[in-house]
């Protein structure tokens, strides 16, 4: 395999993630302005159990297989059988768990419509993570980022369409989706399946083993980052209302627009990692692309608290002025939990996900704790603080665990240095 650099390969992620932020602007204008307060805060009630059993329902075999191809311990037409074998048993699986839940949930704003097109979402989305990793996984990161923004572009296309007609409501958003997940399976399925030579056999029993063990833990880490992340959601549409849960999450989805170049980079570091022979060179590097990421957010995040107030209403309309508020409020913890997110990516890469699990799982059992007792009575704000919260317990014991883990001292983390800058020229 050609030598690149981290830079080279970063950057080519960070631009997809830059144009598919854009995209997603525009999606959250239209649908804020189209649906209103209410409906926003339905339409991502309605999304949250779906994304999370994705999460629970893809058994970590994302990360899973991008271990194994690097480790290059079977076949790569083993692992792919293994993990289509899979995939097939835990859709049956996710989709009947979805029906459970919102039947037990007995809300009747949800729709039987609506949760028809969430059965044919879950596993199509499941698809569509899988076959991203695919690529990653065989080093074809250029191609992987260029199609990630294609389903993005139909689901903007297709509210655009709808917009246009005058028939944009909930449903008609959630079609948007599974159209946009259907196509781009589409276009992988010509490309993995027609690129990589399949042998006759049936997935091998070591291998499918294999890949469960490793995803299982990918998994728990996962479902803990997930629920740590969307758990307030949950809570918010059983302990406030829709209107309360429009106005927090579109605060939330502003303030995670400091996402971008972390997952631009993290995504490269787990893939490195993986694929990495020497574990002190890898946690040297990430480190360096820690303290950037960090600097990076923070000064972003000071950019985004004082434009909030007038971004915000801009976009989405006066509708949603209190979001400016919530969205400053879970700045701090967004910083400091997607710069950690750099160390948790290079320490699950390197086959040690249970590290991260250990530490985020207080920082889940707080969250849940707060927001019971501070989303009743203060609502949105009650739910942002109970997250800034967990996010800065969570990254705080990840940080401390990691430093004793590799013998390292806890401040030397952040001890920023011009030299840091080098470690995007490193090559794999």
């Amino acid at each position: 395999m050609k030598s690149r650099s981290f830079f080279r390969d970063a950057i080519g992620t960070f631009n997809a993630s830059s144009f598919i932020l854009l995209i997603n602007i525009i999606i959250g204008i239209i649908i804020a302005r189209s649906l209103g307060v209410y409906h926003v805060g339905l339409y991502y009630a309605l999304l949250v159990i779906p994304n999370i059993i994705v999460q629970i329902g893809t058994l970590g075999l994302g990360p899973s297989l991008i271990f194994h191809i690097g480790k290059e311990e079977y076949h790569i037409s083993d692992i792919l059988k293994s993990i289509y074998t899979i995939f097939s048993f835990s859709s049956i699986f996710a989709v009947a768990s979805l029906f459970v839940i919102f039947y037990y949930l007995d809300n009747p704003d949800y729709s039987f419509y609506y949760l028809i097109v969430l059965a044919v979402f879950i596993p199509l989305q499941f698809l569509r993570l899988i076959n991203n990793r695919i690529l990653l996984a065989t080093m074809q990161i250029k191609k992987a980022n260029n199609l990630r923004v294609i389903p993005q572009f139909i689901n903007l296309l297709c509210l655009v369409l709808f917009f246009y007609f005058g028939r944009l409501g909930v449903l008609e958003a959630l079609l948007s989706l599974v159209f946009s997940s259907l196509m781009i399976n589409i276009i992988y399925y010509f490309i993995i399946f027609k690129k990589i030579n399949f042998n006759k056999n049936n997935a091998s029993k070591s291998c499918t083993k294999s890949l469960l063990k490793y995803g299982f833990l990918y998994a728990l880490t996962s479902i803990v980052m997930k629920f740590n992340m969307e758990f307030d959601i949950i809570l918010l549409e059983r302990l406030s209302t829709f209107d309360e849960l429009g106005l927090y999450k579109m605060g939330v989805n502003f303030a995670r627009l400091l996402n971008q170049a972390p997952i631009a980079i993290s995504s490269i570091i787990f893939l490195r990692a993986a694929h990495s022979k020497s574990f002190q060179k890898s946690m040297e590097n990430s480190i360096k692309h820690f303290r950037l990421v960090f600097l990076f957010c923070l000064l972003s995040a000071v950019v985004l608290f004082f434009l909030a107030p007038v971004i915000i209403p801009l976009f989405y309309g006066m509708d949603f002025q209190f979001s400016s508020h919530i969205m400053r409020i879970i700045l701090p913890g967004t910083v400091i939990l997607v710069a950690t997110s750099i160390l948790s990516s290079q320490t699950s890469g390197s086959g040690k996900p249970l590290l991260v699990f250990y530490s985020f799982l207080p920082a889940l059992i707080i969250n849940i704790i707060l927001n019971v007792l501070w989303i009743p009575k203060y609502g949105g704000v009650g739910a942002a603080w109970a997250s800034n919260i967990s996010y800065f317990s969570g990254a705080l014991i990840f940080l401390s665990f990691y430093a004793i883990h590799n013998k390292i001292s806890f401040f030397s983390i952040f001890k920023f240095s011009y030299k840091d800058i080098n470690a995007f020229k490193e090559k794999n």
